[in-house]
């Protein structure tokens, strides 16, 4: 087997979604279940429960003196069985408070339960009260970046202080704005739910701010939790067109995404009720590993192998490597394992989500067995490798030491509701200081298609310039080379006058051409093959139109010229115009060609 050159990979390299914890050891705290005791237990009772108690804590010194050399996960174990047995000492307490039979009296039935009840009632409706008045931009919350993983924007420049919605919102905005000055930014507004991290009964908000730009969607997601009083966030993550975010009603969290066509990273995690982010595992594969296939390259333990041509089949198979202990930095307390694709993927993303892949894995424990081709291979990297149920088994059992239930696993989809109102007119790139004298988001895109289905571009900047580019490329198989005509254009528009509340004349000047129309250059591109550029006028600007019209979005079709509505492209047409009205630009040339510009986001 051949290892080809490796350069560093990291995952945070791969993916911006990656959930990171506190540092440490990983310990589940069980909380004991005290039973009533006083009014109801004797001084016999109290000296034997005494005396139990102190019995117990004996054995749990030696028990801690015993595991002294032991590693971080024997001790976390360590911790799990002594709260167990502390438990069951408590529970014994509880039988001797309850009479001869062991039964809770209804007495003390009626008063644990109601005082719980009571509670955690009383709790949730301060938590809901606090978050109400958030959601009308009438408190704060402490911004706390903890467990902040946004990678494109953050929430650093709020660290520690008090801030409203509306100063979050903003500060969402204005950090992607500054790392992508030239966007066209929509606030599409946020959305809220209410879960219940832990099943506790006292709520949590959950919100997911929407954008888009020119070229992608984004959504930043934050949990905050109502603690004494205050509001504070403990989460906050982005998601975006190639990776998402997953939240259940009871705080589970699972984030799945792409780094590209056969590169893909899971990470799975849960909020607790005391608002703790407990990180469970995370997950990096590579697919598509079948015969004919560009993914048959993988990485193991910081190397990477090419999979043998001799060893692919027809079916598709999956490789991953496993992180238990959040180390996205190392590779070597990696574990590895690899399973065949369902050929019907149709996966269940609800429900605790097994979630190691974004399509269903078949458990066919025959493609683990001795000679297995795949082993071998596998065999062959020194790496731990497991079957795919043996992985599952060592998922439970993190997920258990963590303490993710069931119930909190399989809860429902987080209930997304929108609020009312957002605050969009104050984002910087959405103004009035414009050639439309109008508030709208610039630059303005467009686009014409040539005859041969090649694209010219064309972007209104807010002060009325433009600029823009065609091009067109033409391969040659047979000899390598190729033929591109191409040209880029500046200018500026003007508007002549204003028809009406949505539609404007735009007057054309100072246009012109980078390059010289007619001139080429040529240079090798394979050797023994030839690049050849022809500089050309561009399509759409080819016939000396000065004079344009522009249709804003809200026009009504019937204001429309019946010729120009029927020349408009059918992913146009079905897209975007909704009830008889645009719902993107539209620029027509009143001169020459008449040619038509379709605006898009």
């Amino acid at each position: 087997m051949k290892k080809v050159d490796f350069e560093k990979i990291t995952r945070d390299s791969i993916s911006q979604i990656g959930l990171k914890t506190c540092e440490g050891a990983l310990i589940l705290c069980l909380a004991g279940i005290m039973g009533c005791s006083g009014a109801n237990t004797s001084a016999t009772e109290g000296a034997e429960a005494s005396a139990e108690n102190q019995a117990v804590a004996g054995e749990n010194a030696d028990a801690e003196d015993n595991t002294s050399g032991q590693s971080e996960t024997d001790s976390a174990q360590n911790d799990i069985d002594s709260s167990k047995e502390e438990n069951s000492t408590d529970e014994s307490i509880e039988e001797q408070a309850n009479g001869e039979d062991g039964a809770l009296t209804d007495e003390v039935i009626a008063s644990d339960d109601t005082s719980k009840s009571q509670g955690s009632s009383a709790s949730g409706e301060k938590s809901m009260e606090l978050y109400e008045l958030f959601l009308k931009n009438e408190a704060t919350v402490l911004i706390n970046t903890e467990n902040d993983f946004g990678e494109y924007w953050n929430l650093d420049s709020l660290k520690n202080m008090d801030v409203t919605l509306e100063a979050l919102s903003k500060s969402i905005i204005d950090y992607f704005t500054a790392d992508n000055p030239s966007s066209r930014l929509r606030f599409e507004g946020i959305d809220y739910a209410y879960i219940d991290c832990g099943n506790d009964g006292d709520p949590e908000l959950l919100l997911r701010f929407n954008t888009t730009d020119s070229g992608d969607s984004w959504q930043e997601y934050i949990v905050i939790k109502a603690v004494d009083g205050i509001l504070e966030t403990v989460y906050s993550n982005i998601a975006w067109g190639r990776s998402r975010l997953y939240f259940n009603e009871y705080g589970y969290i699972f984030s799945d995404g792409s780094a590209g066509a056969t590169e893909h990273i899971f990470d799975k995690s849960f909020i607790d009720s005391a608002g703790k982010l407990h990180f469970i595992y995370s997950d990096y594969s590579t697919s598509g590993i079948m015969a004919g296939n560009i993914g048959s390259v993988i990485a193991v333990n910081g190397e990477v192998y090419s999979v043998p041509n001799e060893i692919l089949t027809d079916d598709e198979y999956v490789f991953f490597s496993f992180d238990f202990f959040n180390t996205p930095e190392s590779y070597f307390d990696d574990i590895y394992t690899y399973a065949k694709v369902e050929p019907d993927p149709d996966p269940d993303y609800e429900h605790g989500y097994r979630g190691y892949f974004y399509a269903p894995l078949a458990d066919d424990d025959s493609i683990y067995e001795e000679g297995n081709p795949y082993r071998k291979f596998f065999e062959s990297t020194g790496a731990p490798l497991y079957s795919l149920k043996e992985m599952d088994s060592k998922v439970a059992d993190k997920e258990a030491k963590e303490g993710l239930t069931e119930e909190v696993k399989n809860g429902a989809d987080a209930d997304f509701k929108p609020l009312e109102y957002d605050f969009a007119a104050d984002i910087p790139t959405y103004n009035d200081n414009n050639i439309l004298k109008i508030k709208e988001y610039f630059p303005i895109a467009f686009l014409t298609h040539d005859t041969d289905g090649n694209t010219a571009y064309l972007r209104i900047n807010a002060d009325g310039t433009i600029e823009g580019d065609y091009s067109d490329w033409n391969y040659n198989e047979a000899d390598g080379s190729s033929v591109t005509n191409k040209n880029e254009f500046t200018g500026a528009f003007t508007v002549s006058e204003k028809i009406d509340d949505t539609t404007y004349d735009l007057e054309l000047s100072d246009y012109s051409l980078k390059y010289e129309v007619g001139t080429s250059e040529t240079a090798e591109y394979i050797k023994g093959s030839a690049s050849v550029t022809n500089y050309v006028d561009v399509w759409g600007f080819d016939d000396n139109c000065t004079k344009f019209r522009l249709y804003t979005p809200g026009t009504d079709i019937s204001k429309i010229d019946k010729a120009i509505v029927s020349k408009l492209p059918d992913n146009f047409r079905e897209s975007d115009i909704e009830n008889d009205c645009l719902k993107e630009y539209l620029l027509y040339g009143l001169e020459g060609k008449n040619y038509i510009w379709t605006g898009f986001n």
